[in-house]
C-alpha cells in the first residue's frame, strides 16, 4: 500500500456545533483547520471539531479527564501509546478537537488578544496534540509546543472573520 501523498493531499475536516448555533465564519474555520494541519505537515488527516459550550466541556473533561471543570481545548487521538506519530507523519490520523467558544471568549479577555486569535491558539493546539506534541504546564511558554503553537499563530494571515 502507498502511504506517501501528495502537496496536494487535503485533509477532512467536520465542523459540528453543539449547544450553540454554528456561527457565520464555520466555512472560514474549517479552512483554517484545514490549512493548520497542513503547515504542520499532516496534510491526510480525518478530524472533526466540535465548537461548544463550557457545559459541554466540562462533561467530557470530567468522563476523559476525570476533572470536573470546564477547558478550552480537547484533542482525542484515534491512535495512542507508541503508535502516535511524530509530527512529521502524513498518514492518515483520524482524531477529534472539541472547543469551547465560552472558553475561547474568556481566555481572549483575560489575556487581552481577540477572540479571533484565541480561537486560532487554541485550535492549533488541538491539532498539535493529535500530531503527537506533549507540554507540561510548568514549563509554559519555554516548551517546545507553545513556541511552535505561537510561532503558528502569528504566522497565520487569513482572517477568519
Amino acid at each position: 500500500m502507498n502511504t506517501e501523498h501528495s502537496a496536494e493531499t487535503t485533509s477532512e475536516v467536520a465542523i459540528q456545533c453543539e449547544n450553540l448555533e454554528p456561527p457565520p465564519w464555520i466555512d472560514r474555520y474549517t479552512t483554517f483547520v484545514r490549512s493548520t494541519l497542513h503547515r504542520i505537515d499532516s496534510r491526510s488527516w480525518e478530524i472533526s471539531v466540535l465548537l461548544t459550550t463550557d457545559d459541554t466541556m466540562q462533561r467530557l473533561n470530567r468522563e476523559y479527564r476525570g476533572i470536573n471543570a470546564p477547558t478550552d481545548v480537547l484533542s482525542f487521538s484515534q491512535i495512542e501509546g507508541d503508535e502516535i506519530p511524530d509530527a512529521a507523519c502524513r498518514g492518515t490520523i483520524s482524531g477529534d478537537i472539541a472547543v469551547s467558544l465560552d472558553s475561547v471568549k474568556r481566555n481572549a479577555d483575560t489575556f487581552a488578544v481577540p477572540f479571533e486569535e484565541e480561537l486560532r491558539r487554541v485550535s492549533i493546539h488541538g491539532a498539535l496534540h493529535l500530531a503527537g506534541h506533549v507540554h507540561s504546564t510548568e514549563a509554559g511558554e519555554d516548551e517546545p509546543m507553545i513556541r511552535l503553537q505561537e510561532r503558528l499563530v502569528r504566522d497565520e494571515k487569513e482572517m477568519l472573520f
